[in-house]
């Protein structure tokens, strides 16, 4: 999905339901992985109301909110997430009643089904997904494809991850060797007597630079770092510095594959 094609179905279903969107709010912000499902909650809501009804009501805010869909309608009343961990459920629901009850207890439990299909929705691509929050400070449902990709991700390649049938394959080390050795003498005119690369960590994680310096002096790793991390994209970072280990000499190859 291209970012125009985006703009477009949002446009769309605006044209679709202009009474949802019509009135003040403090964010529209639909994950492109839920706009199916989001479209089929618009309808539903639509088929609930009277049309005396529908000026009445419509979305003060949409965004993705501890890993699930949260579409608040201007008549609900106040809502509560607090997140749980491995010993607590956490909290989940609403406090008091709104300004007309009658009404959205009759739309809430379509809210309700697109919050619970939302877990089940990967966030980019709206493929099967789970919740993800093991070992991370940050919790997003997402598909096997994309389970470590983050907010940063839509920035930097949104087309990528938003279809479904591409997969995400960053470059071989073979490729990501040639690309630093045609930039060898950049590089020894910054210091660096030695470079290698550690395997990514991870999927969608980037390959990790080893370097032997001739001064690890912070100057010389700043610019280092400014010279590599772009060097590779796919378009995603390819390589980073993050995990930068400097020695005195260049040690035995383990698992580093040394470029020069």
């Amino acid at each position: 999905m291209t970012r125009d094609e985006y703009e477009s179905r949002i446009a769309e279903l605006k044209t679709r339901y202009p009474y949802l969107f019509a009135g003040s709010h403090i964010g529209h912000h639909l994950p492109p992985g839920w706009l199916s499902l989001f479209s089929e909650l618009c309808a539903q809501i639509d088929g609930a109301l009277a049309e005396e009804e529908r000026p009445h009501v419509y979305f003060a805010q949409i965004k993705e909110k501890l890993g699930g869909l949260r579409a608040y309608l201007n008549i609900a009343p106040l809502r509560v997430d607090i997140l749980g961990d491995a010993e607590n459920a956490g909290i989940s629901g609403y406090v008091g009643e709104g300004e007309t009850p009658s009404l959205f207890k009759r739309l809430s439990p379509l809210i309700h089904a697109a919050e619970e299909e939302s877990y089940r929705t990967c966030i980019f691509c709206g493929t099967a997904g789970r919740l993800r929050r093991e070992d991370r400070s940050w919790v997003l449902t997402l598909c096997d494809q994309h389970e470590a990709c983050t907010y940063h991700h839509f920035d930097a390649a949104f087309e990528l991850v938003t279809d479904p049938e591409r997969d995400l394959v960053p470059p071989t080390m073979e490729e990501v060797a040639a690309i630093f050795l045609a930039d060898r003498m950049m590089f020894r005119d910054l210091g660096v007597l030695h470079l290698g690369v550690l395997p990514p960590a991870a999927r969608v994680a980037p390959y990790r630079l080893v370097l032997t310096l001739a001064e690890a002096e912070a100057s010389q790793v700043s610019d280092v770092l400014l010279a590599a991390t772009p060097r590779v994209r796919w378009p995603l970072d390819a390589t980073t510095l993050e995990h930068l280990a400097v020695y005195a000499d260049r040690p035995k190859a383990g698992d580093v594959s040394w470029i020069f």
